[in-house]
């Protein structure tokens, strides 16, 4: 008998516990998509205008340089100093870290909520390999030796959706002394395992660059894809590929980055970790996109 009241006790102490959490998930993810709904609102409200939306990584963020510099708010000079007829809004929503797949599920929740845009602008795939964080990956995962590598990293991610694991999780690093991982909203970055195959990975970055042409045009928008400046980690052109195949156009910044270059060191163009940018290398950039607008877009 007093083994059962403990038992009774412990399971509603149990149930009342997750009861908290659940209250605590709804409340946590309410204000969370309240917040990003409002941000994104708020940020592409004038219709008047040719609105472009940059999606990327650290790249598109400007790691590295002043916000001033970043390719996109280059961009947003140069469009709106070279007398052309309208006026352009370059909106910059790109989280450094962030994965492919993340961004072709964030366009999707963008362009389920809002259709005020002209043009969107992509470069992606760096960071496929590291972070697997709702990564489309287990799409081309047919090994079994692959498969229970991941099985840890499913668990992670699976862990991750839910806001009071993160907040549970930062309380207990706080209570170690430790500081919490970092988290750029709206994305998470979960490490990967190592010695991913790589051609996992292209298959991974030609799926997600396809869905993410097919999104756009679906939703009768314009769309650029870029390459990085240092070209694609996983070879093969696969950014370029997916852009001829679908007759889109492409501001190739390898070779753009290559042609300055044979006058110039990489630290004339590069940051000290000679990948990103300085707001040098950034112009260059956003001369590239400029010219693609001009000509392709707005002709």
């Amino acid at each position: 008998m007093h083994y059962s009241k403990i038992f009774i006790r412990v399971v509603f102490i149990f149930v009342v516990f997750f009861y908290f959490l659940f209250l605590v998930e709804i409340s946590l993810r309410t204000l969370g998509h309240f917040y990003s709904r409002k941000t994104v609102l708020d940020e592409i409200s004038n219709s008047q205008t040719f609105n472009i939306l940059c999606l990327g990584d650290s790249f598109t963020y400007g790691w590295g340089v002043e916000t001033a510099y970043s390719y996109p708010k280059q961009l947003e000079g140069m469009l709106n100093n070279g007398n052309l007829i309208r006026r352009f809004n370059v909106i910059n929503l790109a989280v450094p870290g962030s994965n492919s797949s993340q961004h072709l599920k964030y366009l999707e929740d963008i362009l389920s909520k809002y259709r005020k845009l002209s043009l969107i602008i992509i470069l992606t795939g760096v960071n496929d390999g590291w972070n697997l964080a709702d990564s489309n990956i287990y799409k081309f995962i047919n090994k079994k030796q692959d498969k229970l590598n991941l099985i840890n990293i499913k668990l992670r991610i699976f862990l991750s959706n839910f806001r009071t694991y993160k907040m549970l999780k930062a309380i207990l690093l706080n209570l170690k002394g430790k500081a919490p991982e970092s988290e750029i909203s709206p994305f998470k970055q979960l490490p990967g395992y190592e010695n991913i195959d790589k051609g996992i990975l292209k298959q991974l970055l030609e799926y997600n660059l396809t869905q993410l042409v097919d999104l756009a045009k679906f939703n009768n928008l314009k769309i650029i894809l870029l390459n990085y400046p240092r070209g694609d980690l996983y070879g093969d052109n696969i950014t370029k590929r997916v852009a001829l195949h679908f007759k889109v156009p492409f501001v190739d910044n390898y070779s753009a980055f290559n042609k300055k270059l044979k006058g110039a060191d990489f630290g004339d163009l590069f940051i000290y970790d000679n990948s990103h940018p300085n707001a040098v290398g950034y112009k260059i950039m956003a001369e590239g996109i400029y010219k693609a607008i001009v000509e392709e877009m707005l002709k």
